[in-house]
């Protein structure tokens, strides 16, 4: 299963979602090994490595994603995660904010995906220029609807 087969069937069948996930399944399971070659100056000989690359949805790149994770809570001050005040709740203040974006069902499911990386991108902008360095985690998923959805934690780093 290639992307360029996938872009054929979306092209010649229309979007179809079921065909679109049954492709992806196909896709994922499917290893992909990289094999990188050249000559080594140093010690005068040829060298050649082979690894398995990750793939969006499978289980080596299921291990690289929460490595990153790791190194974003190593990002983060050692301080309390949350000032509590007087645990009242208009009191709880946290650099940290939990963010889920949404589509409304005013354009097709189609363009929700076709548009999710400018729209995002368009809107961390925007806060960007307004409350300064952000860090990001953020993933696009597929609602019950098909719609694409953003989930995304921030991190405020000029602002509590």
């Amino acid at each position: 299963m290639s992307l360029y087969y996938c872009r054929w069937t979306i092209d010649a069948l229309g979007f179809d979602l079921e065909t679109i996930v049954e492709q992806y399944k196909s896709w994922v399971v499917v290893p992909f090994y990289v094999v990188v070659s050249g000559f080594n100056e140093y010690e005068d000989k040829y060298e050649y490595a082979c690894f398995r690359s990750p793939k969006r949805g499978d289980r080596k790149y299921s291990q690289k994603v929460l490595r990153r994770f790791n190194d974003l809570r190593r990002q983060l001050p050692k301080e309390s995660f949350f000032s509590w005040g007087e645990r009242d709740r208009n009191k709880i203040r946290s650099p940290c904010v939990f963010a889920t974006l949404t589509y409304e069902h005013d354009i097709e499911v189609e363009d929700s995906w076709k548009e999710v990386g400018k729209d995002f991108n368009r809107w961390i902008s925007g806060l960007r220029k307004k409350y300064g360095k952000i860090g990001v985690a953020r993933v696009f998923e597929a609602h019950e609807s098909g719609y694409c959805h953003i989930h995304a934690v921030l991190y405020f780093r000029n602002t509590v």
